[in-house]
């Protein structure tokens, strides 16, 4: 555990009446399915709630139950609490960062190891996702686990473990997610709405990505890059990117504007840290998984992001 304040945080969260739930921008399964998580369950005990991401929600995830509840605009309701998931510090929340500021009691609850613990009360567990500790929390509170909260939960951490495929996937994880299933979820149509709904722009962008495709061999580093069409589209093509043999790090620069990239790091190798290589470029994560956006130019952010990447990994061949 690296930040438990969970005693306080269980008697807060019996206390509250009306909420403010936010996540980072740029929303995933992660983020978006503990928020959801956590609305149903402050609904249950009758609290008003906003759920605020200033990015609004990915179309893939529009399965999820409450989906239709995010807002990206500001709430004309003061809230005396703001539930904040995900997010390794407040400027993550981007433009609604001021409500979790100003909250009279903000309650931060993420599994990332970088996170600042700004909030009045801070439950970080290095797990596998933040789902899981939404899960702990709920079980601590005793809320009963119905459909809605455990297709959002499942959802989460099948997402953030890649389908279980990294990240701290053990026992207790896979416990978890039968004891989600047990309440009646079908784990197929979670996995078929996630992976496999995607459209011909989708298709395209990952041609495009595939077109720009470079293979650095000596450093075992592949990066591409595209034109945004679809904000959900890089998490596809790190899916399908990471699949490659003899690499060990993956960098998708996602050109939004012309002023603007978006990066996703992806690493296989836990000697690889995505974390440290977003770090030093203002951004953060996982150690296999991150990201970081440069308001560049797409060719010197494809420079400034490449020169820290083939340092970091140079260093590693030369150390092995």
């Amino acid at each position: 555990m690296i930040k438990d304040d969970s005693k306080r945080i269980v008697e807060e969260f019996k206390r509250i009446n009306s909420a403010y739930v936010l996540s980072h921008v740029d929303a995933e399964g992660d983020n978006l399915g503990s928020s959801l998580a956590i609305y149903w369950a402050l609904k249950k005990q009758g609290a008003e709630v906003d759920l605020v991401n200033s990015s609004g929600a990915p179309s893939y995830l529009s399965f999820l139950p409450g989906f239709e509840k995010v807002i990206s605009k500001t709430p004309e309701l003061a809230r005396k609490y703001a539930v904040i998931l995900d997010s390794s510090n407040f400027d993550r929340l981007g433009a609604h960062k001021h409500l979790a500021q100003k909250a009279d009691i903000s309650i931060n609850l993420d599994h990332h190891t970088d996170n600042q613990c700004l909030a009045t009360y801070n439950w970080v567990e290095e797990t596998a996702a933040t789902g899981v500790v939404v899960y702990h929390l709920l079980k601590k509170l005793q809320v009963p686990l119905d459909k809605n909260i455990a297709t959002c939960l499942y959802t989460a951490i099948m997402t953030d473990t890649g389908n279980f495929q990294y990240g701290r996937v053990d026992a207790e994880l896979f416990a978890i997610a039968s004891e989600l299933i047990a309440t009646g979820i079908n784990p197929i149509h979670i996995h078929d709405e996630v992976f496999n709904q995607k459209d011909f722009l989708e298709m395209k962008c990952l041609g495009e990505a595939l077109d720009h495709l470079t293979y650095e061999k000596d450093i075992k580093l592949a990066w591409t890059w595209f034109r945004e069409i679809k904000d959900e589209f890089s998490h596809m093509a790190s899916e399908q990117l990471i699949r490659i043999k003899d690499v060990d790090l993956i960098i998708i620069f996602k050109q939004v504007s012309p002023q603007l990239v978006k990066i996703s790091f992806r690493s296989k190798s836990e000697k690889v840290s995505s974390r440290l290589i977003a770090q030093a470029l203002g951004g953060g994560g996982h150690i296999k998984m991150a990201a970081t956006v440069l308001s560049l130019p797409i060719e010197q952010a494809i420079e400034k992001t490449l020169e820290v990447a083939r340092n970091h990994l140079y260093d590693l061949t030369h150390t092995r």
